[in-house]
């Protein structure tokens, strides 16, 4: 009974973080379409490349917040309010300080960052605008440290959804007027949309807590910033690599080839963002409090995690499989046609990806840096091994291809690591699943490549039937989860 609990408060929270999802989708659909219009692919590939350099400042800035800092605040609350309180102060001062610094070296160094990424100093004043975001992007991670480690969803949930609507409204009339000059400013907008919304929400928690003052030592910080510096690594290595591949693309490819890269990189995880939203804020935090009841009650969690992702994901993951040069062309337009079969690939790769993560936050909840800095350099390194065999092959469609197997090479690493040390497992079912998927998309491939339209359709109309009922007490217990009387925490 305790299990079925576990499942239908992560299936309640999931739908509601499902819903916002969905707003924001319409949200990201208007301005993505706004400014495929409006500075096409040379401006989308500019953009791309100018907020992945802040991405990655902010990522080397913020030290692992996002996970140092739930897992700090989930153990603190179980202590106290008062710890809670403690905790948050010394992150809100270290970091605080921390932020100021980076700003002030990054202005200094914005024309040799320019230089690296695009062979000139074109990017060196929109890099210097772009930079004062990092001010909003720490001190919002630092508020919506509070509300995730507290496991507020539903706060979370409202304010995804503002920031999507307000983000929309300024960056929409700002591309219109000022079209590829207001890139670096859009940059700017979502983080300080973000920073004011989480402010708001954070302010609303604390009143429900104690104010003082007083906050952690240096030695009880230390521990908790050397978590979030090892987890840094993740983001580190993620950043630098996609910062690596763009310039390379540039350079191998023209910009127009990196405005495809990035559209086809940034569809699917968008269209899926409320699974890798609800692993992040609500399972993993959960998961940190999991870890002292046993290798089986946390082996049953993750694979409870995997199953509800597989089942959840694939549908859509078939619709923009099938309909992918329509996704594209409606999203954005057809000059952007270059980037279906990149697109496809990252679909595809998708899957691994919802399957890789709820194994992969085990390894921070324990704690295990050197396993974790393990998987995530075996995971980045085959990618950018895969994708420097592209340069030198001068096939641009090799780097999807590439997306995919190493998501594959990265599911192998992390899973002997978590059969080996934790005593982990698939279930049989999440295996048969997994597998079940992996031939449902090969079938829809080879229709969507190799059939006649009418066939086609058909064969993409039973695959939807079979996984709708492949999992329909799935979606049964959904419904259940949303109509009972359970409340997200």
């Amino acid at each position: 009974m305790n299990n079925l609990s576990e499942k239908t408060k992560t299936y309640l929270n999931t739908v509601v973080i499902l819903l916002s999802s969905v707003v924001n989708i319409i949200f990201s659909i208007i301005k993505n379409k706004c400014l495929a219009l409006y500075i096409g692919p040379t401006g989308m590939g500019r953009y791309g490349i100018l907020n992945d350099s802040i991405s990655f400042t902010s990522n080397i800035t913020s030290l692992g917040l996002n996970n140092s800092g739930v897992a700090a605040i989930s153990e603190a609350n179980t202590k106290s309010n008062h710890e809670v309180v403690r905790v948050y102060n010394a992150y809100t001062r270290f970091f605080r300080f921390v932020t100021i610094i980076v700003v002030f070296v990054f202005w200094c160094f914005a024309s040799h960052i320019s230089k690296y990424l695009t062979c000139d100093y074109d990017l060196t004043t929109p890099l210097r605008v772009s930079i004062f975001s990092l001010f909003f992007i720490i001190n919002s991670q630092l508020k919506n440290t509070l509300i995730i480690g507290l496991q507020k969803i539903r706060l979370l949930v409202k304010a995804n959804i503002y920031n999507g609507l307000f983000a929309t409204a300024l960056s929409v009339p700002a591309v219109i007027v000022y079209r590829e000059n207001a890139i670096p400013y859009l940059v700017i907008i979502a983080p300080l949309v973000a920073w004011m919304i989480s402010a708001s929400q954070a302010k609303k928690v604390l009143q429900d807590l104690p104010r003082h003052q007083e906050r952690l030592n240096k030695f009880e910080l230390k521990p908790i910033l050397l978590l979030g510096i090892a987890t840094l690594y993740s983001g580190f290595l993620e950043n630098i690599v996609n910062l690596i591949i763009k310039a390379g693309i540039i350079r191998n490819y023209g910009e127009n080839h990196l405005g495809y890269y990035q559209i086809s990189m940034g569809i699917a995880m968008m269209y899926i963002s409320f699974i890798t939203t609800s692993i992040s804020n609500d399972y993993y935090p959960r998961l940190v409090a999991k870890i002292g009841e046993g290798k089986i009650v946390v082996n049953d969690f993750v694979n409870q995690q995997i199953g509800i992702s597989m089942h959840l994901v694939m549908p859509v993951l078939i619709v923009m499989l099938f309909f992918s040069n329509d996704i594209i062309f409606i999203l954005f337009s057809e000059k952007f046609s270059g980037a279906n079969i990149l697109f496809i690939y990252s679909i595809v790769g998708t899957l691994f990806r919802v399957v890789c993560w709820p194994i992969a936050y085990v390894f921070l909840a324990h704690k295990a840096t050197k396993k974790f800095f393990f998987t995530e350099l075996i995971g980045n390194g085959s990618y950018l091994i895969f994708v420097f065999g592209a340069f030198f092959f001068g096939s641009f469609d090799f780097i999807g291809l590439g997306y995919l197997l190493h998501y594959v090479i990265y599911f192998i690493a992390i899973f002997f690591i978590y059969f080996k040390y934790y005593g982990g497992k698939i279930t049989r079912f999440n295996f048969e699943l997994m597998c079940l998927n992996i031939i449902v998309i090969g079938i829809v491939v080879f229709s969507k490549f190799y059939l006649d339209m009418f066939n086609s359709i058909c064969v993409f109309g039973l695959v939807v039937v079979f996984l709708l009922f492949q999992s329909r007490k799935e979606y049964k217990l959904i419904f259940q989860s949303v109509f009972s009387k359970i409340k997200p925490s």
